[in-house]
């Protein structure tokens, strides 16, 4: 719809002058029948022109008479605006499928040679090295047989072999389980026992000999001295754990196990033997019980 033509804008102008060819000089609403006083609508108008003829005045430029630019103003039509609101749907994504396996853990079972024994040393016996010679070692096996690996080996004289407490017997032999400064292992029953009191067993040689021993050599003595103590049936094991202390007087080290006796298993002796006038002959004879079945207050049990 359209309304009464009306004058919006006043555009004066300066000729001849840098302040631009025209100057706008807005007019609110000069409509005709408008409720605002004319008067005041008419002063304002003039005033405007007013400026702008003292602007041009002081630029040097001429005044320009007023052109009046009509407009026709138009009612905007009024506008509807709909919104459609888009609904998107996300399909949710399948379930993944989980398949859970539970693998049950394997036990190793070592299955050990021979057969469990009641007998034998309790956890926590000391145990000594007895019948290797001085030139070998005894093998700490990783079970019980003479076939199976060695992971450890004990001078002939060690005394520090700790038991564990198990036992087991193979055809031909028994086997006791130890630890060897902390490493785990089986040893044989026939080179392991425990070590008893000490004592003088020089009368004894010399009441069973019909006087004191004496020989061309030391050996001779020595052999003279054992007759005392090892034993026909069965037939003692008898070893040299050390090599002998030779001196004044040198010393020879013997072990006699397996005189028939399951409490003393033999005797660890320490032969003293002198040289006078060109004779070896015995000065006297230390011995340490070898027991079997264990010890308490130095005894054999």
């Amino acid at each position: 719809m359209l309304r009464s033509r009306t004058p919006k804008h006043l555009y004066v102008g300066c000729r001849g002058t840098n302040l631009g060819d025209t100057v706008v000089v807005s007019a609110p609403n000069f409509r005709i029948g408008d409720d605002m006083n004319q008067r005041t609508r008419l002063l304002a108008t003039v005033a405007a022109f007013a400026f702008v003829a003292a602007a041009c005045s002081g630029s040097g430029g001429d005044f320009v008479p007023v052109t009046v630019e009509s407009t026709t103003s138009a009612v905007p039509a009024a506008t509807t605006t709909t919104t459609v609101a888009l609904t998107t749907t996300t399909a949710a994504p399948p379930a993944s499928s989980t398949t859970t396996t539970t693998v049950a853990p394997t036990t190793t079972t070592t299955v050990l040679p021979g057969d469990p024994m009641d007998f034998g040393p309790s956890a926590g016996d000391v145990l000594a090295v007895i019948g290797v010679e001085s030139d070998d070692v005894l093998n700490v096996r990783q079970a019980p047989g003479i076939n199976q690996n060695i992971v450890a080996t004990a001078p002939p004289l060690s005394h520090n072999l700790i038991a564990v407490g198990n036992t087991r017997a193979l055809p031909n032999s028994i086997w006791i389980e130890i630890t060897l400064n902390g490493t785990p292992g089986w040893v044989s029953y026939s080179f392991v026992g425990y070590l008893g009191d000490t004592d003088d067993a020089t009368a004894e040689v010399v009441a069973d000999y019909g006087s004191i021993p004496s020989g061309a050599s030391v050996d001779e003595v020595v052999e003279f001295t054992l007759a005392t103590f090892v034993s026909v049936d069965p037939q003692s094991r008898v070893t040299r754990p050390a090599a002998p202390i030779v001196g004044d007087p040198t010393e020879v080290t013997v072990d006699v196990v397996s005189i028939g006796d399951d409490a003393v298993r033999g005797y660890r002796l320490h032969i003293f033997v002198q040289l006078e006038a060109g004779v070896y002959s015995l000065m006297s004879v230390e011995r340490t019980y070898i027991c079997g079945r264990g010890v308490s207050g130095g005894l054999c049990l």
